[in-house]
C-alpha cells in the first residue's frame, strides 16, 4: 500500500492512456477487508504462468548447458583415446550454438530488467528467431546426427547392417535438415498456404523424434546384446550414464507434448 514513483512513459488503461512526464507518484487503493484482499490475491495468482514457463528455467538451462557443452568438448580433446572427428565437430558446433544462445538470452534479459518486466514468451521468441543461432543450429544438428550415425556404424560388425544404417541415417538427416531449414528461414508472405506452413514444424518435430528413437533403440539393443560386458559391475556407472544420455531426448519429447512451455528450455537439454 506504500505509494511509489512511476518513471516517464505511457500507462495503458482499459479505456484510455495516460502520458507520464517526467515522473508521477502512484498511490495504490488499499482496503482492510480480508475477503477482498483474498479474492484479489486469488485472481492475481491465476494470471501468473507456472514456474517452468517463466524466464528462470530458460536462463539457467541455457547457462548450464553452455558450460556443460564446453566441458564435454574439453574432455573429448584431452582424452588419451582417439575419438571420431565427427564427435568433436558436433560437440564444438553445439558449444558455439549454445554460447550464441546465452549471449542473446543475456541481451533480452538486460532489456527486460532495464524496463522492469519479465516475459518468458518474448525471451523464447527472441532466441528462436535469431538468424545466427538458427544457422549454427542447423549446422550443429547435421553434425550431431552424422556423429550418431557414425557411432551406430561402429557398433555393428556386419557390412550389410553398416550399409543400412549409413544410407537410412543419411536419408533421414537430409529430410530433417530440409524441414528445419524451411521452418527457420522460409520467409512469410501474404497469400502463402497456411496449412503448408503449419505442417512444417510438425514434420520437422516428427523427424527429430524418429531419429532420436532409432538411435536410442539401436544403442539399447547393442548394450543388451553385449550385456555381460556392458552391464558388468566395473562398467555399470558408465552404462547407466549412457542410457540416461540416449533416453533423455525421448523423455523431453514426451514432456514437450504434455507441457508445451517446456519446449522453451527442453530443447537445450536435448541438444547436450
Amino acid at each position: 500500500c506504500t505509494p511509489y514513483t512511476l518513471p516517464a512513459g505511457v500507462v495503458v488503461l482499459a479505456s484510455t492512456t495516460q502520458t507520464i512526464f517526467p515522473t508521477a507518484v502512484f498511490s495504490p487503493l488499499c482496503t482492510s477487508l480480508s475477503s477482498t484482499i483474498s479474492s484479489s490475491s486469488t485472481a492475481a495468482s491465476t494470471l501468473k504462468n507456472p514456474f517452468y514457463s517463466s524466464i528462470i528455467p530458460i536462463a539457467y538451462t541455457i547457462a548450464g548447458t553452455t558450460v556443460l557443452a564446453w566441458v564435454l568438448l574439453l574432455l573429448l580433446l584431452i582424452t588419451p583415446q582417439t575419438r571420431p572427428y565427427l564427435q568433436k565437430l558436433a560437440t564444438l558446433s553445439v558449444a558455439l550454438s549454445l554460447t550464441i544462445a546465452l549471449s542473446e538470452c543475456s541481451q533480452i534479459l538486460k532489456k527486460q530488467y532495464d524496463q522492469a518486466y519479465e516475459d518468458a514468451e518474448e525471451l523464447r521468441a527472441y532466441i528462436d528467431g535469431g538468424l545466427t543461432l538458427n544457422i549454427f543450429r542447423v549446422i550443429s544438428d547435421v553434425f550431431l546426427w552424422l556423429a550418431q550415425v557414425q557411432t551406430l556404424i561402429r557398433l555393428f560388425p556386419r557390412h550389410r547392417e553398416k550399409k543400412i544404417i549409413k544410407w537410412l541415417g543419411l536419408a533421414l538427416i537430409v529430410v530433417d535438415t530440409v524441414f528445419w531449414s524451411l521452418q527457420s528461414f522460409l520467409p512469410t508472405r501474404d497469400g502463402d498456404d497456411k496449412s503448408f506452413r503449419d505442417a512444417i514444424p510438425a514434420l520437422a518435430y516428427l523427424f527429430q523424434i524418429i531419429l532420436s528413437l532409432l538411435y536410442s533403440a539401436y544403442v539399447v539393443y547393442y548394450s543388451i546384446s553385449k550385456r555381460m560386458y556392458a552391464y558388468h559391475i566395473k562398467n555399470l556407472i558408465l552404462a547407466l550414464l549412457s542410457l540416461v544420455a540416449v533416453l533423455t531426448p525421448i523423455i523431453f519429447f514426451l514432456l514437450d507434448i504434455s507441457r508445451q512451455w517446456i519446449a522453451g528450455w527442453g530443447d537445450f537439454v536435448r541438444w547436450v
